[in-house]
């Protein structure tokens, strides 16, 4: 955790050399102001680089749901006795069998033969860890990458993990980049009537030769108009660099259209009403060669990749829900 801080404040240092240059200020300024920030709004070092709260004042800053707030709009709005099938990636794939078509095995259930079999017949598989989020610990091998079979069993079975078809994309999606599976993130909101209301979606695309979209391991994020579907607007990554052209491809993303919207628009809805009990969720989508695929709901749905795309905070609308 240490370590993890100690990178956040490596990169805030070197980002803010960025801000010096451009706003004429001492260094030592926008370090005050992201202390302000913190103590104040509760934003966290990268929220402040990634928001562009250093162009807003108390009041601006006060539209988004930081790090501290999103704590407290997550206990309110999502009944915490679900939390576990949201949270334990097996869990969630028999409760939302329905909104799933690809095969899989949790490794723990079945002995070392079943395994290597399943891997065998699938081709490509994705191996998940059950218990982790933000695409950390997910890989993506076939059998011949495999080496030692005996070790590769054993390490799945003590790691809990899942393992899972691979996706093949529908070829619309593969145009920004083959190497990832490139995934629809969709926040439903349930309000005070009932109603579900999807209140922002993005295209996640993953880097240069990634196997994974995450947005937090190095993929790029494109927001969506909810009305056409369309990208308009520049993506972006978690440093906060900016794209039109994709960086993987040159592939020119604003303008692009996702494939089968309205479809996924309703199969997210119906996902929400589930455990209406959870009321805020973003939800993981794949439009594959058969049509929508599942990958899984996010109980914390990610407030950082909800607002940095945009630079729209989102603080108003999910507070009138509560």
């Amino acid at each position: 955790m240490i370590s993890r801080y100690i990178a956040a404040l490596r990169r805030l240092n070197g980002q803010l050399n960025l801000l010096k240059e451009i706003y004429k200020r001492p260094k030592a300024y926008f370090w005050l102001d992201t202390l302000n920030c913190f103590l104040f709004h509760g934003a966290s070092a990268r929220e402040y680089i990634n928001f562009e709260l250093y162009k807003l004042n108390h009041i601006g800053r006060r539209q988004f749901v930081t790090m501290r707030r999103s704590y407290t709009i997550r206990r309110l709005l999502n009944s915490p006795e679900y939390a576990h099938i949201f949270n334990d990636k097996r869990a969630f794939n028999k409760a939302f069998s329905d909104f799933i078509e690809r095969k899989w095995i949790y490794a723990p259930e079945v002995d070392e033969e079943d395994i290597i079999n399943f891997v065998c017949k699938m081709g490509t598989v994705v191996v998940k860890p059950t218990n982790l989020s933000g695409g950390r610990g997910v890989f993506v091998l076939t059998y011949d990458e495999i080496g030692d079979v005996g070790r590769f069993c054993v390490e799945v079975k003590h790691q809990g993990c899942l393992i899972e078809e691979y996706i093949a994309q529908a070829p619309e999606l593969a145009r920004p980049n083959s190497s990832s599976v490139n995934t629809i993130r969709a926040y439903t909101l349930i309000n005070k009537k009932g109603t579900c209301e999807l209140i922002f979606a993005a295209l996640r695309v993953g880097g240069p030769n990634a196997r994974v979209d995450n947005y937090h391991s190095g993929g790029v994020g494109y927001a969506i108009d909810l009305d056409s579907g369309i990208i308009s607007q520049p993506g972006a990554d978690m440093m906060g660099n900016r794209y039109i052209y994709h960086p993987s491809t040159n592939f020119l993303m604003v303008g692009f259209r996702v494939p089968r919207w309205e479809e996924i628009r309703e199969f997210v809805s119906r996902a929400a009403n589930v455990f209406p009990e959870c009321r805020y969720i973003g939800w993981d989508v794949a439009v594959t060669k058969r049509g929508l695929e599942m990958i899984e709901g996010n109980y914390s749905a990610d407030h950082q990749l909800l607002q940095a795309l945009d630079r729209v905070g989102k603080r108003r609308i999910l507070e009138e829900a509560i």
